[in-house]
C-alpha cells in the first residue's frame, strides 16, 4: 500500500473550484493539517491527523454539526456576520456558530453550550475541532462532567481564506446585555454595526480521552467558557467521524499497514505500548510496514481471545537486523489484562541473541536463527491442557518445522495455568534488549472449537494437520 510518513504531514492540494487553506505553522505534530473553503468561506473539507496513520480528509457533509442550546455574554453580545450581511434577525443569530462558515460566529462570548446532532464517538486522536477567530485564545471545555483548559499553544494554524488572504467579517453589537440564549435570539434585542474585522483562524483539536470518555464511548453535548473573559471568538465547531480501521483477514491482530512509517502504536488501533514502539519500513520491502520493538523492559500488547478449554493458534513473523548487537524479547499470549512483567506471558517464546527458547518451567533452548531473515512462527495452543507447541518456517527451514528441546516438543504455560482465558498478544522486551531492535509483523490469532464431524481432527495438540506439512527439527 502507498502511505505517508507520520512525521511529514502533507497539506491538501488544490482541487477543482475549491481553494486550499493551509496552516502557516502546522508541523509534524499538528492535529488539524488543513482546510478547504469555497468563495463564500464555507468549509469544504477538513484534513486531520488522528494521532497515527495517514492524514484523513473529511468532506463537510461527513462532519457532526452542533445546535447551540445556551449562551452567555459578559455584558452586550457581539456576533460575526459576513461583510454587509447585517443582523440575521430574531431566532437566527446562533446559526452563525451552527453553520460551517468561517465569517460568521460569536465574538467575545463568555460561555456557550452545544448539542451534537449525532453522538460523537471517542476514537483515535482528535474527536472535536473548534475554530477560533484571529489569535488563538485560552478556553475551558467541559464534557462528560470533566473540564480541561487549553491555551494558545494548543491550537493549530492559523488557516486563511483562498489565496492566503484573511477572512473578512463585520462585527455587530447588541443594544442590551445578553445573559442567555433567549435574549440573544429575541426580537426585542437589536444588533447594529460596530466595526469590520479581518483575520485567519486557529483550530483546536479536542480528544475525548482527555475527558475520561472510554474508546468507543460517546458524548452528545459539550460546553465552552472563556477564562479571560471576553476574548474567545468561536466560528465553527464540528465532531469528527469515528476512525474505522478496514477489516483484515480473519484472526488478524495487526499487520501495521494502517499505520504510517514513524507512527507510535501506543494508544492506537487497540495497542498499549510506550511511545518508542513505532512502525518502520520493512528492511526487505519498503512498501510493507512492521513494528520496531526497541528498548528494555517495555510491555507491548493488544487484545486477543483464546478461551479456557479451547485450542487455537498464534502466528507472527520476526526479523532481527544483522547490525543489532543484542536482542532479548518474549512473544506470547497472556491471560493478564494489563501485563507488566516478563513472567506475565503464558506461551512464552524468547528471541535472544541468535537463539530461540521456550519457557517450560525454565527457559529451554530450541534452535538458532539467522539475522537479516524473516521467520514465520506458529504457536499451537491447547488452553485446556495449558500447553503449547511451536513451528517455524523461513531461512534454512523451507517447510514448517516443529521445534523441540531434547526431544520435548510440548511446553507448559508460564503464567495462567488453570481456568484462564488468554486475553492479550504480549511482547516483552527484556532488560538486555537495551538499545537494540527486532521487527514483528503479520500477527494472527485464532480460536478453534473442534467438533467430531470436522475434517480437522485434534488429538491433544495435533494441530499440525492444519498446515499442510511439518517436520521435526533436525539440527
Amino acid at each position: 500500500m502507498t502511505s505517508q510518513s507520520g512525521k511529514q504531514r502533507h497539506l491538501l492540494a488544490a482541487v477543482a473550484a475549491t481553494a486550499v487553506v493551509l496552516a502557516a505553522t502546522a508541523g509534524a505534530s499538528a492535529a488539524v493539517v488543513g482546510i478547504t473553503t469555497d468563495s463564500n468561506a464555507d468549509l469544504g473539507t477538513l484534513t486531520v491527523w488522528r494521532g497515527w496513520g495517514p492524514d484523513r480528509t473529511y468532506d463537510a457533509a461527513d462532519l457532526d454539526r452542533i445546535d447551540v442550546t445556551e449562551y452567555a455574554a459578559d455584558g452586550k453580545a457581539r456576533i460575526f456576520v459576513r461583510t454587509s450581511e447585517g443582523d440575521p434577525g430574531a431566532s437566527h443569530r446562533a446559526e452563525g456558530l451552527e453553520d460551517l462558515n468561517f465569517e460568521r460566529g460569536f465574538n467575545n462570548a463568555s460561555a456557550w453550550w452545544v448539542n451534537f446532532t449525532t453522538p460523537v464517538v471517542n476514537s483515535d486522536g482528535a474527536d472535536v475541532v473548534l475554530f477560533d477567530w484571529g489569535s488563538s485564545d485560552a478556553i475551558e471545555v467541559t464534557a462528560n462532567s470533566q473540564t480541561k483548559s487549553y491555551v494558545a499553544g494548543d491550537y493549530d494554524g492559523p488557516f486563511y481564506a483562498p489565496g492566503g488572504d484573511n477572512f473578512g467579517t463585520d462585527i455587530l453589537e447588541s443594544d442590551v446585555a445578553v445573559p442567555n440564549l433567549t435574549t440573544l435570539e429575541s426580537g426585542s434585542t437589536s444588533f447594529a454595526y460596530d466595526r469590520p474585522s479581518n483575520a485567519g483562524v486557529g483550530a483546536l483539536a479536542i480528544d475525548l480521552s482527555d475527558f475520561g470518555v472510554p474508546k468507543g464511548g460517546t458524548i452528545t453535548n459539550m460546553s465552552f467558557a472563556d477564562p479571560s473573559p471576553s476574548s474567545i471568538d468561536p466560528l465553527v465547531i464540528v465532531g469528527l467521524p469515528e476512525v474505522v480501521v478496514p477489516p483484515g483477514p480473519p484472526g488478524l491482530i495487526d499487520d501495521f499497514q494502517a499505520f504510517s512509517v514513524g507512527d507510535s502504536i501506543g494508544g492506537f488501533n487497540g495497542w498499549t505500548a510506550p511511545s518508542n514502539q513505532t512502525v518502520v519500513a520493512d528492511p526487505t520491502d519498503a512498501a510493507n510496514h512492521v513494528l520496531s520493538a526497541v528498548g528494555s523492559n517495555n510491555n507491548i500488547f493488544k487484545a486477543a481471545d483464546l478461551s479456557d478449554g479451547l485450542e487455537g493458534s498464534l502466528r507472527f513473523r520476526f526479523y532481527v537486523p544483522g547490525d543489532t548487537d543484542e536482542v532479548d524479547l518474549n512473544v506470547s499470549l497472556s491471560d493478564v489484562p494489563n501485563p507488566g512483567a516478563a513472567s506475565d506471558g503464558s506461551t512464552v517464546l524468547r528471541i535472544v541473541n541468535g537463539s530461540l527458547q521456550a519457557h517450560d518451567g525454565t527457559f529451554k533452548t530450541l534452535d538458532s536463527y539467522e539475522t537479516d531473515t524473516w521467520y514465520s512462527v506458529q504457536m499451537l495452543i491447547d488452553n485446556a491442557a495449558d500447553s503449547w507447541q511451536a513451528m517455524i518456517k523461513g531461512g534454512s527451514w523451507s517447510d514448517w518445522t516443529l521445534l523441540e528441546s531434547g526431544g520435548d516438543d510440548t511446553f507448559v504455560f508460564r503464567h495462567g495455568a488453570g481456568n484462564s482465558d488468554l486475553v492479550n498478544f504480549y511482547v516483552r522486551t527484556n532488560n538486555a534488549h537495551g538499545g537494540d531492535v527486532a521487527y514483528l509483523d503479520d500477527i494472527f490469532q485464532t480460536e478453534i472449537i473442534p467438533e467430531p464431524s470436522s475434517l480437522l481432527v485434534f488429538v491433544g495438540l495435533g494441530l499440525i494437520g492444519l498446515f499442510g506439512c511439518c517436520r521435526r527439527a533436525k539440527r
